[in-house]
């Protein structure tokens, strides 16, 4: 591929391989993202619900959310370093210049 942009890649890899290509890793990006999401809404609501709806400013829920993301994250953490490790090591893009 001389030129790389995304139109250029897509077209490469469409006619290189096939259309279903452009959703490989759809499976770990899944795996990483939907329990990420849920786990994520679930602990914030139960954070939230410790907390009077009085005290409940911009500021504590900046924070309430911040520390359910990062338990979240916490949890999914080695989905995502797969998807990663896979992204990295796959030999999906050619790299000619």
């Amino acid at each position: 591929i001389s030129k790389r942009s995304i139109r250029s890649i897509t077209q490469h890899t469409i006619k290189q391989y096939s259309a279903f290509r452009l959703w490989r890793g759809l499976t770990p990006s899944l795996f990483r993202a939907v329990p990420g999401s849920a786990l994520y809404f679930h602990l914030l609501n139960l954070v939230k619900e410790k907390i009077p709806k009085k005290q409940q400013t911009f500021l504590v829920n900046g924070l309430c959310g911040a520390l359910a993301r990062g338990a979240a994250d916490l949890v999914v953490f080695p989905f995502t370093l797969i998807k990663a490790r896979l992204e990295v090591n796959s030999n999906f893009y050619i790299n000619k210049t």
